[in-house]
């Protein structure tokens, strides 16, 4: 299927290139203690590293969770919004 149209032909507006096929991003999300989080999509491979990112986070206002897996670390996120500001019209 390399390099054919799909849809309508007389638009030919959506493409389906096989040349770059990119893998979608991997969406994790992890519940604790009741709480959704949502894994930050990085791998660090110490501790160290992880509490670096987890110190940026926490002064952005995030809640975190490290995760250990199989060696690797891996940072879990949550952020409650806490004011909601409607622009519109009066």
């Amino acid at each position: 299927m390399s390099g054919q149209r799909l849809g309508s032909a007389r638009t030919g507006r959506t493409r389906v290139c096989a040349q770059r096929r990119e893998k979608m991003p991997e969406i994790r999300a992890r519940v604790f203690e009741g709480e959704k989080f949502m894994w930050d999509g990085k791998e660090y491979a110490t501790m160290q590293e992880a509490q670096k990112a987890e110190i940026v986070y926490q002064q952005e206002g995030f809640e975190i969770m490290v995760v250990e897996d199989q060696g690797k670390f891996h940072i879990y996120t949550r952020k409650v919004i806490k004011e909601v500001i409607v622009q519109g019209q009066a």
